[in-house]
Formats: C-alpha cells, sequence, structure tokens
C-alpha cells in the first residue's frame, strides 16, 4: 500500500464539467474542483466563501419580470435602474430613491374626460384644448407669434423638502419640446426644457402666504417651433421616484445600452431609441431620441419623384408620384437634393401614399420634382435598431429588422447627427457612417462593442469594422468590415473586460472571449467554459462584470442559478463558480432573475444587485438585493454577513467622553438609551478597559449614562472614539420574511435557526450586531485525487484519505468529509471572551478524516454557518492499494 500526501494549492480553474473527470492529464485539472457552490475563487488562488445579499425592496410587481440596468454616472454617483412593465424606478446606495409623502396634488392630470383644473392663460393665438380620442391636453400653437399655456396650482403642505416631485408626459414628433415653470411670489420662473417623453421634474414650493403650496405650468412657444405638442398623466410623485416607459415585461431582456455622462442611450427593435437622462437625485428624463439629418436608406434610384411645396418652413406638403409614403412614416427624416443642394426635413403627417406633411429643417434647393432623395433608414414602417454602443467619439447603431446586417454611427462628436455628407454633397471625415456587410448567408447584427475596434457580435460570427490601418479613426472613406471569425452570438448584451470582449453564444451555452492577437492580426474567440461547459446548461441569459475585488463575471442562468466566472486572463485564472441563494421558489430553489453590477464609493468594490425571485408565505414575490461587501482582512468579525435577503440591526452611537470616575460616565449625544438598557462598548481609545464589554445604563441623560457598577477611578484617561451599541433580544422590520425560517449571527456568534413572526424574530441571547437572513451552504469539494501509485495512476484503485490538513484563511465553524452524508466539524478553538467571539483562525488545522476504502478519493468543505470561510490549500493524506 502507497501512502501519499498530495496537495491541492489552488482552484484556479473552477468547478470542472464531469465529462473531464477522466482528464488527470489535463494540467488544470489540479486546479480545478467537483464543485464551488456559494464560494468564489480568488485570482490568488483561493476559494473563498461569498457575502450575503441585503434585502433593498420589493419589486413594483411581484408577478412580472425585472430587468436591473447599471447606470454608471461616475465613481460616486452610481445607480441601479429597476426596468419593468412599463416603468423604471431607481436605486443607490443600497436604498431605493423615494419622496416624502405630502397632501399637495394636482387636480384631473390624466384628462379622461376634459381639461377642467387646468387655467390657460395662452397668448398670441395660442391655446390650450382637450383632445378626447387620445385623453391628452393639447398645448396648440401654429405660428411663431403663439404661445400655449397651462398652469395649476397645487395647495398643501410639501413639508420640509419644501419641493414636489411631478410626474408627466410629452407627446410629439421626435425633438419637440415644451417648458416647464414652477410659480414664484409673484411670477414665473422656467425650471427646465423637457422632450418627447417621460420625465419626473422637482418644482420648488411657493413663497408664502400661503405657505406650502407650489405651482406649475407648462409652455410651447411658436418662435421655437410652430408646432402642438400634448402632455398626460401629470401627478405629484410620493413614495419610489418612477417614470413611466414604453417597454413591457416582454421587451426588457431585449434591451441594450450604451452610457455617456448622465445619459443612457436605449435599443430595442420594436420601439424608437430612447435616452434616459439623470437631471439630478431624484429628477430623470426618459425621451425619444431626436436624430438630426437622418440615417437614411441608399438614395433612389428609380423614376419615382417627391416634389416639395415649400423650400422652407414648417407644415409644407411632400408629393410624390407612386406610392412612397405608410402611416408609419411620422417622424421618419427625409432627404432631398436639387443640383448639388442636399435640404432634409421630418415627415409630420401622412394623408395618402403619394402625399405627407413635413417639417423642413434645412431647406431644399427647390420645389421641383427631384428623384434624388432618400428615405429615413428608421421608422415605425421600417422597424429600429436593437443594439447600441459608443465608439471613436460616434454613437453606433445596428440590429434592424428590415436591415439586420447594416450598422450606422454618428458623425464624430456629434452623437445624435446622422448626416451623411454636407449639405453640398461633400463627404468629410467626420460624417455619418452607413455601412452594410457583405456575407454570403444574413448574418442579424446582435450587439455591438467597442474595444481596439468597433465589433459587431452576429448571429454568424463576429465583425471588427476597423479603418485599413488600426491607428487611423473611422471614417466614410477609410473602413473596412472582415469576419473575423463564424462563432456566433446570442442577443445578450456582451462585456468589455480589460482589451477583450466576452459574449454568449447562440445557444447560451459558451461564453468567448473576443480578443485581438498581434501574431494572427486577426481576432480570436476561445470558448472560456469549455472546461466547465455543464455550468451554463439551460443558457445564460444576461451578464455583468464585478471588477473589485476578484474580477468576477456574474451570469444569470435561465433556471435561476447565478453563475460566476473569476477572470484574471494575466494570472491563467479562469474558474467558474455556482451560487445557490438562500430561501424558495414553488418547492425549488431562489431563482436570481437579473443582475447588475454598479461602484461602491464607499468601499472601491463593486457592488452586486440583484432580482430574486422567491416564495414566502405560499405568495410569489420579487425582491431587489445587494450583495454585502466581502469581508476584509481588517473588518471585525461581527460584521461577517453570510444571510441573503437579510437585514442587520446595528445602531453605534459615538463616543466623544468618558470620565475616569466611580461610575464611568459616557457622553454620547443623542444616544437614546434608558436606565436598564444593555450596551456594548467597543472601539474607545485611551479608557480600553471598557473595550469588548456588556454594561447596564445607569443615570441616563439626553447625552450622557452612566455604566452600572463601574468603577473607573483607576482607568487611564479617555483620548477619543469608540461607539455603544445597545444590545437587545428581537429585531424588527423583517415584514418580507414573515413566516420564514431564517438563519442568524448575533456578535458574531450564530444564534439561528429561528422563525420571523410579525416582522419579528426573537434572540435568545441579547446582542448588538444582528444579521437576519436566509441561510445557505458554501460547498467546495475537490476532485478525485491524482497522487500516483506504487505502479502508475491512482485512478481506479482502492484508496482511502485518513487524514486532512486544511490551510484556511480567516476561518470558522466548517465541516469536512468524504461526502455530504459523512461530514465532521473542524476542531477550533473556542476562547472568544465576553461579548467578543472566537476569533476567526487563520493556519494549517489537521482533521482525522471519516473516509473508508473506496476508488474515489475527493474532500468536501462545507460552511453552512453564517459565518466566513477561505480555503487556501487541501492536503489530504492517502493510503492506496496496488490494484
Amino acid at each position: 500500500m502507497t501512502q501519499v500526501s498530495p496537495i491541492q494549492t489552488n482552484f484556479t480553474a473552477g468547478e470542472i464539467s464531469p465529462r473531464l473527470y477522466g482528464r488527470v492529464d489535463l494540467a488544470k485539472y489540479a486546479n480545478g474542483a467537483r464543485q464551488i457552490v456559494n464560494a468564489i475563487v480568488q485570482p490568488h488562488g483561493g476559494a473563498t466563501r461569498r457575502p450575503g445579499t441585503r434585502f433593498v425592496a420589493a419589486a413594483k410587481y411581484a408577478d412580472r419580470r425585472v430587468r436591473l440596468v447599471p447606470f454608471r454616472f461616475n465613481a460616486d454617483q452610481a445607480y441601479v435602474l429597476e426596468f419593468g412593465d412599463g416603468y423604471i424606478r431607481f436605486f443607490q446606495d443600497a436604498g431605493r430613491i423615494e419622496t416624502a409623502a405630502i397632501t399637495n396634488s394636482l387636480a384631473n392630470g390624466d384628462f379622461a374626460a376634459d381639461i377642467s383644473g387646468w387655467t390657460d392663460n395662452s397668448t398670441g393665438g395660442g391655446a390650450i384644448s382637450h383632445d378626447a380620442s387620445s385623453g391628452r391636453l393639447s398645448l396648440d400653437v401654429a405660428a411663431g407669434a403663439h404661445i400655449a399655456w397651462a398652469e395649476q396650482t397645487a395647495s398643501g403642505d410639501l413639508g420640509a423638502s419644501a419641493r414636489a416631485l411631478v410626474r408627466f408626459e410629452v407627446f410629439g414628433l421626435p425633438g419637440e419640446q415644451l417648458r416647464v415653470y414652477e410659480r414664484t411670489l409673484s411670477d414665473w420662473a422656467p425650471v427646465g426644457d423637457y422632450g418627447t417623453g417621460h420625465h419626473v421634474v422637482a418644482i420648488r414650493e411657493r413663497p408664502g402666504p400661503p405657505a406650502g403650496d407650489f405651482g406649475i405650468a407648462f409652455r410651447k412657444d411658436g418662435a421655437v417651433r410652430p408646432t402642438p405638442v400634448q402632455i398626460d398623466n401629470v401627478a405629484v410623485v410620493t413614495g419610489p421616484v418612477e417614470i413611466t416607459s414604453p417597454y413591457g415585461e416582454a421587451d426588457l431582456f431585449a434591451l441594450k445600452v450604451a452610457q455617456s455622462a448622465d445619459t443612457l442611450y436605449i435599443a430595442h427593435p420594436d420601439y424608437p431609441p430612447m435616452k434616459l437622462l439623470r437631471r439630478d437625485h431624484d429628477e430623470w428624463s426618459l425621451e425619444r431620441v431626436e436624430f438630426l439629418d437622418g440615417p437614411y436608406l441608399d438614395e433612389n434610384t428609380g423614376t419615382v419623384t417627391l416634389t416639395p411645396s415649400h423650400v422652407s418652413g414648417f407644415h409644407r406638403t411632400l408629393t410624390a408620384s407612386d406610392d412612397v409614403f405608410d402611416v408609419g412614416d411620422v417622424g421618419r427624416a427625409v432627404r432631398l437634393r436639387h443640383g448639388a443642394n442636399w435640404g432634409w426635413g421630418v415627415i409630420a403627417a401622412v394623408a395618402t401614399t403619394v402625399s405627407a406633411t413635413v417639417h423642413v429643417f434645412v431647406a431644399f434647393g427647390s420645389t421641383a420634382a427631384t428623384t434624388a432623395w432618400r428615405l429615413g433608414a428608421w421608422s415605425e414602417s421600417t422597424g429600429w435598431p436593437s443594439c447600441v454602443t459608443f465608439h471613436e467619439q460616434r454613437l453606433c447603431w445596428a440590429g434592424e429588422k428590415n436591415s439586420p446586417q447594416a450598422f450606422r454611427a454618428s458623425k464624430s462628436g456629434d452623437f445624435q447627427n446622422m448626416a451623411p455628407s454636407e449639405t453640398d454633397g461633400a463627404v468629410l471625415d467626420d460624417n455619418a457612417l452607413n455601412y452594410t456587410i457583405g456575407a454570403n448567408q444574413v448574418n442579424a447584427v446582435r450587439w455591438l462593442s467597442s474595444t481596439r475596434s468597433l465589433v459587431l457580435g452576429t448571429t454568424g460570427g463576429t465583425w471588427p469594422v476597423r479603418a485599413n490601418s488600426l491607428d487611423d479613426p473611422l471614417t466614410p472613406g477609410n473602413i473596412q468590415i472582415k469576419r473575423a471569425n463564424t462563432f456566433g452570438s446570442a442577443d445578450i448584451q456582451p462585456l468589455d473586460v480589460g482589451d477583450v470582449v466576452l459574449y454568449v453564444s447562440p445557444a447560451g451555452r459558451k461564453v468567448r472571449e473576443l480578443g485581438f492577437l498581434f501574431e494572427r492580426d486577426n481576432f480570436a474567440a476561445p470558448d472560456l467554459s469549455i472546461l466547465s461547459e455543464h455550468i451554463t446548461e439551460g443558457g445564460i441569459v444576461q451578464m455583468d462584470f464585478a471588477q473589485e475585488p476578484n474580477g468576477v463575471v456574474l451570469a444569470v442562468r435561465a433556471d435561476g442559478v447565478l453563475l460566476g466566472m473569476t477572470y484574471e486572463r494575466e494570472q491563467n485564472v479562469i474558474a467558474w463558480q455556482r451560487h445557490v441563494l438562500g430561501g424558495s421558489h414553488a418547492g425549488d430553489m431562489a431563482r436570481a432573475e437579473s443582475v447588475a453590477v454598479i461602484p461602491a464609493p464607499a468601499t472601491g468594490e463593486s457592488h452586486i444587485w440583484l432580482t430574486v425571485i422567491r416564495t414566502v408565505a405560499g405568495a410569489t414575490v420579487r425582491h431587489i438585493e445587494a450583495f454585502a461587501p466581502m469581508l476584509r482582512d481588517s473588518d471585525d468579525p461581527q460584521d461577517a454577513y453570510f444571510v441573503d435577503c437579510g437585514l442587520s440591526y446595528d445602531e453605534p452611537r459615538p463616543i466623544t467622553a468618558a470620565t475616569a470616575t466611580g461610575p464611568v460616565v459616557v457622553t454620547a449625544p443623542a444616544h437614546g438609551f434608558a436606565d436598564g438598557d444593555l450596551i456594548d462598548i467597543a472601539g474607545v481609545v485611551g479608557m480600553n478597559a471598557l473595550n469588548g464589554r456588556r454594561f447596564t445604563v445607569a443615570s441616563s441623560t439626553s447625552d450622557t449614562f452612566a455604566l452600572d457598577g463601574e468603577d473607573g477611578s483607576t482607568y487611564p484617561a479617555y483620548v477619543g472614539g469608540g461607539v455603544a451599541r445597545k444590545a437587545v433580544t428581537s429585531v424588527s422590520g423583517l415584514d418580507h420574511l414573515d413566516g420564514e425560517t431564517v438563519d442568524i449571527l448575533a456578535d458574531g456568534v450564530p444564534a439561528g435557526p429561528a422563525t420571523v413572526a410579525g416582522g419579528t424574530v426573537t434572540l435568545a441571547i441579547p446582542a448588538s450586531r444582528v444579521h437576519v437572513g436566509y441561510g445557505y451552504v458554501t460547498d467546495i469539494e475537490t476532485l478525485n485525487v491524482e497522487a500516483g501509485g506504487f505502479d502508475g495512476t491512482a485512478q481506479g484503485k482502492t484508496r482511502r484519505i485518513h487524514h486532512v490538513v486544511l490551510r484556511l484563511f480567516r476561518t470558522r465553524s466548517v465541516q469536512t468529509g468524504p461526502d455530504a452524508d459523512r461530514l465532521e466539524a473542524v476542531p477550533f478553538a473556542a476562547d472568544g471572551t465576553g461579548v467578543v467571539p472566537p476569533p476567526l483562525f487563520s493556519g494549517d488545522i489537521e482533521v482525522a478524516f471519516n473516509g473508508g476504502f473506496d476508488t474515489n478519493a475527493t474532500v468536501l468543505i462545507r460552511q453552512a454557518q453564517p459565518l466566513p470561510m477561505t480555503v487556501l490549500a487541501v492536503m489530504p493524506r492517502i493510503d492506496t492499494a496496488a490494484r
């Protein structure tokens, strides 16, 4: 019998496919695992338990899908957007953006029957009216001298914020705008201009008296554009800040986005391109994008003519010599050339297939008929682009239904200007780009990505878009598209990670890494999931990337499992793992539905957000949750957070002074403690004897309290710092977990399970730092160890693991064994003192292993308590028989 003691030094190959269990010849076999569940492989090699998730809010609709979208304005201001069935809500700093309830309300904001409640102060021929067919208020202007004005004053109490958030919608052609005003003491002041779309705007309190009311007015100025617009659904916002969106539940996961500063551009094949604008923390607009001068289809080559009634102006007639127009052309651009001059406008109405009304924005060269014309590429008739990105100061679009292989890019530095040439026909380097892939089969564009080149991901491969030299910018005269490979793409937004693009294959089973190889002078796209092909079974539906601290790709699988892939190409780390969330849904596991990652300014880490579906009290719920930060080396073990959908009770009161007297008197302004309360003190400098101990409050005032029976007359003087925390016997506010069985970590010690009743959980022992939520299990299991036998391989031979040495880092309370049915607790020393829990363990610990004689030799390490675990290495001691 051969005795061996191998070592597994890292897990950087991640969870390995069962199809590779025989490939002990692979170098990565030694670094792989049979399973890695609810653990993150670190780039250094170890596997650490993932943090838990904190409950943030319930989704608006429990029975409808939700898509989370990141909005990264900068490192300090980032948001997560809840896109739901016809709405968008906003989250930041682990909370939902909300506004306080106020008594003010606006009368008749839905205009269902009339426009009563709104005062008409229009001038110069402008007017407001009721459009009965649409149930909207119309601001009517037809000439430059017209001003349409609708106003209303809302009385009530705006409260301490002295402002109201008002939601409304604007209807009209792209580029239409109205101006919103707020009431001052005796006049009106402009708030801003708002385009066609959906808005939430802040209106300030009117200086009183009377106090607490506000006035809002909508103005359309004919001198800006003599065209009417309509408004609807005007209401005061209370509770969650929310705007209406055109996207239904079935549309959400087909959205593609691209962001520049405070503007997020949104593409969907069934809707006009939109842009989400952040005007302030709680003021947002979702507007239809106004494209200038394009983009266009190819120039007409037939004999059909278009004849304008005027060379300039609004409400002009355009007549065709044959059928050209369709009712879906409203809002579509049209370009006409007379001689060398190009002029353009937008179709405002369609009377017949040969007659349309057009607003002219750049004058036509003549009123004569011309065969030189181009119609806009996008409209209700032709469809819309399905994907968007930025590249070289251009806004790029692609994936149209009628032209699935086309891509179009704006003028350089002018994101909404799509002019293909100057008005004299000259094509300059900064003019817009219009290009169609030439291929033997249709390659519909699924996504766009900007790396070293602009890349089009299609159903049949990836196509880099480059200038003739990589160092040159794209221009209309310097552009080439050549297919890099035939590995197609799913309709899922890719990830730009470093200098590569990570994208999903059409079946959703493979994640490919698209990167440029100088030795090939081409792009390669290796499969990053080939060693873990089992892990994506069912298909990936969405991805995002958490750069800090471990560089993990997060992917939502169709069945609700959250996948992770630690990705550090320079260190050859591609390690897949699975994350199964706590709780259950319909008798099975809880389901992750959507994931989004934004920066977390407080920690410098990436902040991961999820939508999770569970069953609570027999009903389906959808929760918005955010992962807690990773437990850092310097963090207090009592801050270890390893429960899902949970909340914490932790209310430290800063200490500013303490007396070296009997009893000690502590100053903590507005502490809120009462005589008889139990408190824990930590972090005091100078009077260190108080730290890590529990006291009873006595002689409390608003800012001070005594520590009952604590004689501090011999203590060193207080220097500074410290906090006091009240110990409690119950934690409330857990209504979202009512009736559920939860895990508890109380002052760093497991104190569960328990059942939530009436939104409250009761503790057996008072605690001042408590984390409550669903428990979850972390499993790390090695592959069948290949350590060699007396006469060759150890595979297939009878073996027995009799001891295991685990090299751990900041770990406590784990189990190990050959499988889940034969686990034994790892013996850690329990030497906590007072209210301080036992310390976390780092180092080697030897465990007698409950293994029998078998041809399998695997080690399972499990953490089932709400405590940390990091495994750095596994060193089994094995007896191997000769055969």
